[in-house]
């Protein structure tokens, strides 16, 4: 190969990609949220995005002094908020554009979660037909049943990262 020449890669497709958002301020949620809408109009991405109603309670009791008086405890609550995105139909490229630009302006006290749902292809699947023909034939079962078998063989093409 001659320096300086590109060889061609394809691309990666995801089928949809899920970014989970968590903060203890609700008002710093809600704007990251029109933050990431503005960002995926831009970029003409298709985002739903949802809001978990309640919150996750942490409760805990601790003594108010370090190290005497068991008796006397104080109670601390952590409220864990929680929004959730999903941008489908990405390609992998898009997907890191998109990602680096949202993570780098993620606000403080904010954590992100992103799983990235892809299809892929096994080569032993390819004939499903003759899959469902040797199952039919080789273990007597009706056609319903084999059906709901390939179905469920298939719905695992779909591997989250």
């Amino acid at each position: 190969m001659r320096e300086g020449t590109e060889v061609p890669e394809r691309d990666v497709l995801y089928k949809k990609m899920l970014i989970t958002v968590k903060g203890h301020e609700p008002m710093v949620l809600k704007s990251y949220e029109t933050f990431v809408k503005h960002v995926c109009d831009n970029l003409a991405l298709t985002l739903k995005s949802e809001t978990r109603n309640r919150p996750k309670f942490l409760r805990l009791s601790m003594n108010r002094s370090p190290f005497v008086f068991k008796k006397k405890q104080r109670q601390y609550e952590f409220r864990t908020h929680y929004k959730y995105f999903t941008v489908d139909h990405i390609t992998g490229c898009t997907a890191d554009v998109f990602l680096e630009y949202i993570q780098r302006n993620l606000p403080e006290g904010v954590a992100m979660e992103v799983e990235k749902v892809r299809r892929i292809r096994f080569r032993i699947f390819r004939h499903y037909g003759m899959l469902l023909r040797t199952l039919v034939n080789s273990v007597e079962l009706s056609l319903l049943l084999a059906l709901k078998i390939i179905v469920f063989i298939f719905d695992r093409f779909y591997v989250r990262q």
